[in-house]
């Protein structure tokens, strides 16, 4: 008998309403679909609109897209969702689920958990945390709201692991089993790097040139420039696409800083070309606040490359077991600078930290057959 599982996602693709996206859960119910056709996926794609008169809902390929109404007020949040989940229940009346699947704990989870008490079917969540321990410190008053949720859910998908204190001491429920869970990466594992044979002196980062102030990228240059200050060479390629304006800005930025020696802003690459820059560089720094998630990040881990990252953001706590980078806590130009030294001065080290998760095979984590495997382990305990 076929199982339907039924998805609830801000930020869904769905090809109707012209609303920022991002591909991470698409990937993972395209894959999913692939490889076991007999659980079908159905997909609530819902954005906020401030105009009441904006308000519709429209079929697309997999699902329904959904526009509600919702103002930027504390004391209206969970009103708006509340009537976004009565406009969704009689959008979908008389349809069946066998599970539901909120692909955020804030949003997402209000919605889906009121469609699976409904339906009277388990309910999962995923964990996002950028935007889930936004919301949560945002509506903290509000607390009472997602406790019962995440008491109540019957999964939950740590795509953020680093946010699990956050959450857990919001709710106020004890720690679980974490179950890591992130975004699906293209990466290949099956060519298998060797370590740098040579001293690099090279860094690469990868961004998009108009957010620039979100990646770090003035902290990332004043760290930069007092590397050359104190007699440290070292060069910063970077690669990324973005408005004519913003690049032809930072390429003045770069000039003023007296690091045009230095520094060097570069177009797109392939990703097998970018790979091949990623593994002969000493590292690929991204002090970027806020990131989603980072699949930059895995694909230089997966060529051999170590990282700069943030705490508290993006791919944190997937790595506390492999020395294979550096972490900081702030973007403060300093300690960019200090982490740069380190990254410098430190190759081989982050090298045999590197060589050590590729013979644990560590990386296997974010492909899409471990990724598939483990959710279809997950919906079978409970469908």
């Amino acid at each position: 008998m076929t199982k339907t599982v039924l998805h609830v996602h801000q930020d869904y693709p769905d090809g109707v309403y012209q609303y920022p996206y991002t591909k991470a859960v698409s990937n993972l119910v395209h894959a999913v679909e692939k490889s076991h056709p007999e659980y079908k996926h159905y997909v609530i794609s819902i954005n906020r609109t401030a105009n009441p008169f904006k308000v519709k809902w429209q079929p697309f390929d997999g699902g329904m897209a959904f526009v509600y109404w919702g103002i930027p007020f504390q004391f209206m949040h969970f009103i708006t969702l509340w009537l976004a989940t009565l406009l969704i229940r009689f959008a979908i009346r008389g349809q069946h689920f066998d599970l539901v699947h909120s692909h955020k704990l804030t949003t997402e989870g209000f919605i889906g958990a009121a469609l699976a008490k409904v339906k009277k079917c388990p309910h999962f969540i995923s964990i996002r945390g950028g935007s889930d321990c936004y919301n949560l410190k945002r509506f903290a008053r509000f607390s009472s709201f997602y406790q019962p949720i995440y008491q109540n859910e019957k999964q939950i998908f740590w795509v953020s692991p680093w946010a699990a204190p956050i959450v857990q001491s919001s709710v106020a429920v004890e720690t679980q089993p974490m179950l890591l869970f992130p975004n699906i990466c293209e990466i290949d594992l099956e060519s298998h790097y060797s370590s740098k044979q040579h001293q690099s002196d090279r860094f690469i980062s990868v961004i998009s040139y108009d957010q620039y102030e979100r990646k770090g990228f003035l902290q990332l240059l004043e760290a930069m420039s007092q590397l050359k200050e104190q007699g440290v060479y070292a060069t910063l390629d970077i690669y990324g696409y973005g408005s004519q304006h913003v690049f032809e800005m930072l390429k003045t930025l770069i000039k003023n800083a007296n690091i045009h020696d230095r520094v060097f802003l570069k177009g797109r690459l392939s990703q097998a070309e970018l790979r091949s820059e990623m593994s002969q560089s000493i590292a690929m720094v991204l002090p970027s606040m806020n990131e989603t998630f980072g699949m930059s990040y895995i694909e230089a881990l997966s060529v051999g490359c170590p990282i700069m990252y943030m705490a508290d953001t993006g791919v944190d706590g997937f790595f506390s077991n492999y020395n294979i980078g550096v972490k900081l806590n702030s973007q403060a130009s300093s300690e960019i600078k200090d982490g740069l030294l380190n990254l410098i001065q430190n190759q081989s080290v982050f090298q045999h930290g590197l060589q050590q998760m590729q013979k644990d095979q560590y990386l296997k984590l974010f492909t899409a057959d471990t990724l598939v495997n483990r959710y279809m382990s997950e919906l079978k305990r409970f469908i």
